[in-house]
């Protein structure tokens, strides 16, 4: 009687190992609480530490050079919020 050995499935040995996925969740996190509880300057400090956290830990988890990567990220998202803010006093919304 021949037995036949099932291979793990991909759902199997994914579900093995964290995902690095989760790591990235606590940095947005930041600057949402700053902006519940403190004023536009504070919530622009917060924001620019927690995009350079996010930038240092994407670059660690893929295994490229961080200060590209920081750099990256904290120029692209400052950017997006220089913009968003520009919007949102063009447009009379306060926050």
């Amino acid at each position: 009687m021949a037995t036949t050995t099932a291979a793990a499935s991909p759902s199997t040995r994914a579900s093995a190992r964290p995902s690095p996925f989760r790591r990235l969740r606590c940095p947005p996190a930041l600057p949402f609480g700053a902006a519940l509880f403190a004023p536009v300057s504070v919530i622009f400090g917060v924001t620019f530490v927690a995009l350079a956290l996010t930038g240092a830990l994407s670059a660690h988890l893929s295994g490229v050079p961080k200060t590209r990567a920081v750099l990256r990220i904290v120029i692209g998202g400052m950017l997006a919020l220089a913009v968003t803010f520009a919007v949102g006093s063009i447009f009379g919304a306060a926050i």
